[in-house]
């Protein structure tokens, strides 16, 4: 498990793609050849980082008090 800004990401290759893609700034097919993916498997890789760090958004920050 890796972890994002805290956030834990089921695999490595979720937490790379998302990082190259939000604080790098890297294009899609920049990243797709670093991490040597398909540019469909990088959409998934990025769907299921996002979903993680919602569900961390969901359960940590907007929990009522």
């Amino acid at each position: 498990v890796t972890e994002i800004f805290g956030v834990p990401v089921v695999a490595a290759k979720q937490g790379h793609a998302f990082l190259m893609r939000e604080v790098d700034e890297l294009d899609n097919e920049e990243i797709c050849k670093v991490l040597g993916v398909s540019p469909t498997n990088y959409w998934v890789l990025m769907h299921r980082a996002r979903l993680a760090i919602r569900k961390c958004l969901e359960n940590s920050w907007f929990q009522e008090a």
